[in-house]
């Protein structure tokens, strides 16, 4: 098995192992704190709203304004990767991926004086972190939208036409 195989292989055993824990959450049957790497896992390509959602949402990394301008540098001989405690915001995250990006090397560490640093991999999933809760806030937008629309049957255009008899269910929340 080659080496890309043996990788494929480990990150689809990695989503099947966050798409139980993601199904234990959702189902309330855990009380392990969920942790970045495994919502990371989750978020790795394709994802569903469903599944994900609740996974995030039990993400429990709070959120904090970074001041102050970052540098980029490499690890210091004996450090540890750092662990991520808060996130960010995105602006902050993304100027870090383009710091890293720009030495074309992902070895290094973004480094801010009043957060601490995080690696390129770490920031990558931070990022997508963000960008799934703020797709999913308006994902919920769409569908409370969705649910209080009316349409006057006139406005009904193909290929919708043939639903103009039906009637909707609206729900009492």
């Amino acid at each position: 098995m080659s080496k890309e195989q043996r990788k494929r292989e480990k990150s689809k055993a990695e989503r099947i192992t966050a798409l139980t824990l993601a199904a234990k959450y959702r189902q309330g049957k855990m009380s392990k704190l969920v942790q970045l790497q495994d919502v990371a896992a989750l978020l790795y390509g394709p994802y569903s709203f469903f599944h994900s959602k609740p996974m995030v949402d039990a993400l429990a990394l709070p959120f904090v304004d970074v001041q102050g301008a970052q540098t980029v540098r490499p690890f210091n001989v004996g450090q540890a990767v750092p662990v991520i405690r808060q996130i960010p915001q995105l602006e902050q995250i993304e100027e870090g991926i383009k710091g890293i990006a720009a030495k074309q090397d992902v070895d290094l560490l973004a480094h801010w004086p009043d957060y601490g640093c995080a690696t390129y991999d770490q920031l990558v999933v931070m990022a997508r972190v963000v960008k799934a809760r703020n797709e999913f806030t308006l994902v919920m937008k769409t569908l409370k939208w969705l649910d209080s629309v009316e349409f006057r049957v006139n406005d009904i255009r193909e290929p919708f036409k043939d639903t103009s008899t039906l009637t909707k269910n609206m729900k009492d929340t």
